[in-house]
């Protein structure tokens, strides 16, 4: 048998997988709600103007999706940076540390060490980092004015 959550190697990757999972329904969702919106006279206007489904895809649809494109990706980046739940049900931190993220990483200072600053200089950190991809996200996938 493979130790998935033993091997220091395999417990990142399971953890990861286990979150993925776990993020993966709401994104699909939205993605649909997203699909169902965009109107079907705009697909058919375009196949009347000769566009190729690859082309009504690109330059009809993905456009469209602009927006949940933003949320699926704050959300899942955000999601991931706050990671807690599945490192502390599968692995408490895994194998030589193998599966510590930044948030297990105050929970671990500030409530089992009690070195309360340093739990809250981590947090601090990680609040600023999913500012500044929000931020970016913000600003690099918002629609484009016509």
């Amino acid at each position: 048998p493979v130790g998935w959550l033993s091997d220091d190697a395999l417990a990142l990757m399971s953890v990861m997988f286990v979150s993925l999972w776990r993020g993966l329904g709401c994104n699909m969702v939205m993605y649909l709600a997203a699909l169902q919106a965009i109107p079907a006279d705009v697909q058919e206007a375009a196949t009347l103007d000769g566009a190729n489904r690859w082309q009504q895809f690109w330059r009809i649809t993905v456009p469209m999706l602009r927006p949940t494109i933003a949320v699926c990706t704050i959300l899942s980046v955000l999601g991931a940076l706050k990671a807690y739940q599945e490192v502390d049900v599968l692995t408490q931190g895994g194998p030589m540390n193998s599966t510590f993220t930044a948030l297990y990483y105050a929970y671990d200072q500030g409530l089992k060490h009690l070195k309360l600053p340093r739990a809250l200089a981590a947090s601090m950190v990680v609040s600023l980092i999913c500012i500044a991809i929000a931020l970016v996200c913000l600003r690099y996938l918002k629609p484009k004015a016509r």
